[in-house]
């Protein structure tokens, strides 16, 4: 499986096929929004959303952005991996 950018989205490929996907919107010019992802209903359960979570964290991290989760499973996850903190901006 590999991971395809384009510019507001992250898919992820297997055997030429998209599987799943995490896209994202400006925000601001330093906040991105993390507003949708979706894995096929056959490959889920596979932690395979989460790859495309840590590919969209690498992505803030290397053009020095926030990330703003208002998709469901952004959220859940920013807020059980410690290790996303220094990436999740959240709105007061």
């Amino acid at each position: 499986m590999e991971i395809n950018a384009t510019e507001h989205a992250f898919h992820l490929i297997h055997h030429n096929e998209k599987i799943g996907e995490i896209t994202f919107t400006p925000y601001t010019a330093t906040i991105i929004e993390a507003n949708h992802t979706f894995i096929e209903e056959t490959y889920r359960g596979q932690d395979l959303g989460l790859r495309l979570v840590d590919a969209l964290v690498t992505y803030a991290r290397e053009n020095k952005l926030l990330i703003f989760p208002t998709c469901p499973y952004v959220k859940k996850v920013f807020s059980r991996e410690a290790t996303y903190q220094d990436v999740w901006y959240k709105e007061n």
